[in-house]
């Protein structure tokens, strides 16, 4: 199976680096110091499982998609921020039988990859992994590694049963969800309650949730995300509150939006309690608490990343 990889970072570069130890022919879209990298010494990746260790993958790696030919299976995973511009660019690669995998956080980025390409294309997915780029052409692996995938109407498919084989003989354990998007909007809670609350405070996800009030502003985020969400028609049930908050319980780290904002770099703030305050305009919901955070993280941008 041909993969193409639009996002080589992280979580993009762990899973392709994986289908390219396989022996899948897979081609990386990269640049500058990490591109080289990749082209001289492999893809190197630090890895837990299996007991850790590390080890190097061999892709072919590119600054552009023209010259290399549609894929089958497309791996899409940048930023929320940069979805347009990359999609757009991926468009050598995707024929008439390529599957795109989204593995982006956030809820709104299927639909604009099926603006382009149409929904019949594009699987959702949720990525469960702990993993950071560290160097140019150097990933650590950190935690878990999986994915939950499904097909937009629900539901599996032949071509997801394809796609689980390929990526479960590739190492990558997969779930194939009923309802892709509550799979998706369960991850989103998280998200919205977790990487604001965290960016602003330095707080890992367990102190959030171990102090009373604080957990109170975390459980308030998910309420009103879950509002916006079965509003939506996602059918998400009750428990999905102490799962959210039992996962930033067991997370003994800041957010990954933390990190982001003191290096200087975008943030997904606009794809998480933006969307929310956005969504929550449209369908009347109230959301103060994620208004709020939201608020506060745009004066947080204004006053300078970093400071």
């Amino acid at each position: 199976m041909r993969v193409g990889v639009v996002g080589a970072g992280a979580v993009g570069g762990y899973f392709g680096a994986l289908l390219s130890r396989a022996g899948h022919p897979v081609t990386l879209l990269a640049r500058g110091a990490h591109l080289e990298a990749i082209r001289r010494e492999g893809l190197r990746v630090r890895s837990v499982q299996a007991g850790g260790g590390e080890w190097v993958a061999w892709p072919e790696a590119t600054e552009q998609a023209s010259g290399t030919g549609p894929q089958d299976l497309i791996l899409f995973a940048v930023k929320s921020y940069d979805t347009e511009g990359a999609a757009r660019a991926m468009a050598p690669w995707v024929g008439p039988s390529t599957t795109i995998l989204c593995l982006q956080n956030g809820v709104e980025n299927e639909g604009k990859l099926a603006a382009l390409y149409g929904m019949g294309r594009v699987v959702p997915a949720v990525a469960y992994i702990g993993a950071e780029r560290v160097a140019p052409g150097v990933i650590e692996h950190r935690a878990r590694g999986e994915l939950v995938v499904g097909e937009p109407g629900g539901g599996s498919s032949p071509r997801l049963e394809q796609l689980r084989q390929v990526l479960a003989d590739a190492g990558i354990p997969v779930q194939v969800a009923e309802d892709i998007w509550a799979a998706k909007w369960e991850k989103m809670l998280f998200n919205v309650a977790l990487n604001a609350a965290s960016a602003l405070t330095g707080a890992t996800g367990a102190r959030l949730v171990a102090a009373p009030r604080s957990r109170w502003l975390f459980e308030a985020s998910v309420r009103e995300a879950l509002a916006v969400a079965r509003a939506q028609g996602v059918p998400l049930d009750d428990g999905v509150v102490d799962r959210v908050v039992a996962a930033a319980a067991a997370l003994p780290a800041v957010s990954s939006m933390y990190h982001d904002l003191v290096r200087g770099k975008p943030l997904e703030l606009e794809s998480f309690n933006g969307y929310v305050v956005r969504e929550g305009e449209r369908l009347g919901i109230p959301v103060p608490v994620n208004a709020t955070l939201y608020g506060l993280m745009e004066a947080r941008q204004a006053s300078g990343r970093g400071s």
